[in-house]
């Protein structure tokens, strides 16, 4: 028997979300964007890290990697918006551009922001990405396999996974969820494993909800 844990990530494009809902049909987990490359910054990352976290989800950021742009400067950026915040899962670089660079300017990017990552949260980051990309984009070495992978992957039964990793620790398996508290389509995920599980892999925090369920206020 497979043992998954629900979750979600999102951005500003699923505009206001009341989270509360979001959590009381299961999910567990969210990994809120924060930055792409090393200027932008999600409007809603703030009020959605707070309040993901008010309603007793695990929470987690993730970064979109700029492969044309210096990997000091966007982690810069990221640690920037983060400020005290800490993390309950490692922090994700979503790895899916290639800024039209040859594959080894992509790799050389790549190596670089996981390191700067991991100085950021004290843990190796986790790699987003999907085989269409990776496998095109990506130089093959034995050193991807010590990043867990969260893999992108619809409509099937078993994701696809790219080369490197034989196993996946999230799977994004839709882009086109329903998730009550959230009025736009949201992407789905699964945690591999059970909530005990996933509460070890974060740093061990365990979210108490609140006892006041209340809307996620306009920005």
């Amino acid at each position: 028997m497979i043992t998954r844990v629900p979750g979600i990530d999102v951005s500003r494009w699923q505009g206001e979300i009341d989270w509360h809902s979001v959590a009381e049909v299961g999910n567990r987990f969210a990994v809120i964007r924060a930055t792409v490359g090393n200027q932008y910054t999600d409007p809603r990352f703030a009020v959605n890290w707070s309040s993901a976290r008010d309603a007793g989800l695990l929470v987690s950021a993730y970064h979109v990697l700029k492969p044309m742009q210096s990997a000091d400067s966007q982690m810069a950026h990221l640690r920037d918006v983060l400020g005290n915040r800490k993390a309950d899962l490692p922090l994700v670089l979503d790895i899916e551009l290639h800024d039209d660079l040859s594959n080894i300017e992509v790799t050389t990017r790549i190596r670089e922001c996981l390191r700067g990552a991991e100085r950021i949260d004290k843990r190796k980051p986790v790699i987003y990405t999907a085989r269409w990309f990776w496998n095109i984009h990506v130089l093959s070495s034995s050193e991807w396999s010590q990043y867990d992978l969260w893999v992108a992957n619809y409509d099937v039964d078993t994701p696809s996974l790219p080369t490197g990793w034989s196993e996946c620790k999230f799977w994004q398996y839709s882009q086109e969820g329903n998730v009550p508290g959230i009025s736009a389509k949201t992407d789905l995920n699964w945690f591999a494993g059970t909530h005990d599980e996933l509460l070890q892999y974060s740093r061990g925090h365990r979210p108490q909800k609140s006892q006041t369920r209340r809307r996620v206020p306009k920005e």
